[in-house]
Parts: C-alpha cells; sequence; structure tokens
C-alpha cells in the first residue's frame, strides 16, 4: 500500500475531532464547517473508490454558527421607498403593489413573481401562492393592500390590452406582458433605495419578508403562526421588536 494511501486509511473520527478542536481556537464556526465539508467530500469519494471502508467524518455534526440579526427597515425607511415608484406609469405602480404585497404577506420573492390573477381571491381577502417544494399555501391580505391590489387590477387590465397581452396569467408582469423576473425587480429596488437615500440596510425583497415578521409580531402576532403562515423560518420571527406597521394610505404619483 502507498504511503498516501496508508494514510488516509487511517484516519479516524478521533482525528478529525482533534483537528477541528484545533482550528476551532483560530477560525469562526462558518470556516470550521467548511473544512469539515471539505474532508466529508474527500472521504465520501475515497470510499466510492474503494480506498478506504468509513467515512470518518460520518458521525460529526457542523458547529453551531452565530445567527446574524437581519436589520429591518424602520417605519421612515418604509415610507420613504413607497414614494419612490412613478404611480403614474404602470410598471411603477406595479413596484409599488410588489412592496405593499410583500410587507403586508411576508411572501417570499419566488412566490410574488408566481402569482396569477386566479390566485386572487379578494371576496375572502386572501390569494394562493405556490412555495418551496411546490406546496401550496393561503396567504391572508389586509385591508389597504386588498383596496391597492384592485385598483391595480384595472390599471393592470389597460396595460396589457394596449400590447395585445389580455390573457396575460401574471400578476405583475414586465412591461412586455411576460412574467417579471427577480434580477429586474431587484435592480428597481436597488434604485428605489438610492432615490431615498437609505444605505443603513440593504433594500431586498429579503429584507421586506424580515420586516414584516417584525411588524406581524410587534402587532401582537405569535412566531410561531409567523412560521406557520408564512412559512418564514424561526431566525426571521424573533420575540420582539421596535416597530410598529403602519402603511400608506395611498401611493404617491411622482412624474
Amino acid at each position: 500500500m502507498a504511503r498516501g494511501e496508508h494514510e488516509v486509511a487511517t484516519v479516524t473520527a478521533q482525528t478529525v475531532r482533534a483537528f477541528l478542536a484545533e482550528q476551532s481556537e483560530r477560525v469562526q464556526a462558518n470556516r470550521l464547517n467548511d473544512y469539515r465539508e471539505a474532508i466529508d467530500r474527500f472521504y465520501k469519494w475515497l470510499k466510492a473508490q474503494g480506498y478506504v471502508s468509513e467515512n470518518p467524518v460520518a458521525g460529526i455534526g457542523k458547529a453551531r454558527e452565530a445567527q446574524k440579526l437581519i436589520p429591518a427597515f424602520t417605519q421612515e425607511e418604509v415610507e420613504a421607498l413607497l414614494r419612490q415608484p412613478n404611480t403614474g406609469r404602470f410598471t411603477g405602480l406595479r413596484d409599488y403593489v410588489f412592496m405593499l404585497l410583500l410587507l403586508d404577506t411576508g411572501i417570499r420573492l419566488s412566490e410574488a413573481l408566481g402569482l396569477q390573477v386566479r390566485d386572487l381571491d379578494l371576496p375572502n381577502g386572501h390569494f394562493k401562492v405556490l412555495g418551496k417544494g411546490r406546496k401550496e399555501r393561503l396567504v391572508g391580505v389586509s385591508p389597504l393592500p386588498e383596496s391597492h391590489l384592485r385598483r391595480y387590477l384595472v390599471r393592470r387590465q389597460t396595460a396589457l390590452a394596449s400590447i395585445d397581452q389580455d390573457d396575460n396569467p401574471w400578476l405583475l408582469p414586465n412591461q412586455c406582458g411576460g412574467k417579471l423576473v427577480p434580477k429586474t425587480i431587484q435592480q428597481h429596488l436597488k434604485q428605489y433605495a438610492q432615490q431615498a437615500g437609505i444605505s443603513r440596510v440593504r433594500v431586498s425583497p429579503h429584507t421586506f419578508r424580515h420586516t414584516f415578521a417584525l411588524w406581524f409580531v410587534r402587532a401582537g402576532g405569535s412566531p410561531f403562526h409567523c412560521r406557520r403562515f408564512s412559512a418564514i423560518p424561526a431566525s426571521t420571527c424573533p420575540d420582539a421588536t421596535v416597530i410598529s406597521p403602519k402603511l400608506t394610505s395611498s401611493p404617491s404619483s411622482r412624474n
């Protein structure tokens, strides 16, 4: 047996644990998990090739990584963002409604962009989303965003009819009638952040989602229900916050 093969074959779980324990004094948990993952992948390959019979990493769990607090928007930042879209144009009104939906419901970016008009049940105050794992769930919508949605649907139909896209299924289509892609809305949010002078926090769909979670708990909702009905992870649904929910009653009409 070659020297290299003999060395890898004699490595045990104790050897790996000792190595990781030594490295834990020098690096953070996420880097330590990278080391563990690299060794694990290597030994899986060795085992598949027949060089070793056991993977010494198999019974070793990952190091616990610190949970970073995701910053949320302040009331002033939300109001500033909602003033930025030019709601005199269809795309601006669409972006305004998009932000309202995320703030009011906490749905994911992919869920929002995947919404079709047929998914809405406004008389009953909810809509259907297709989440991770292609699991469907009903999401409630508050009266104020619902009223904006109703007005938006009228404008949407007029805009789509003008480009012969009357049968377009998407609730939030692009300006050509196709499905809106994440990159486009993310670029728009970045532009609105610059216009609003917001640099303290990253303006992204995930930040809207986290802000919803904080507002939900602040308004008296439980973290359990936040996670259950909006499919938000526990780390995003803390037990307390300092933000109170308040949405503007009417969009600005910037020119």
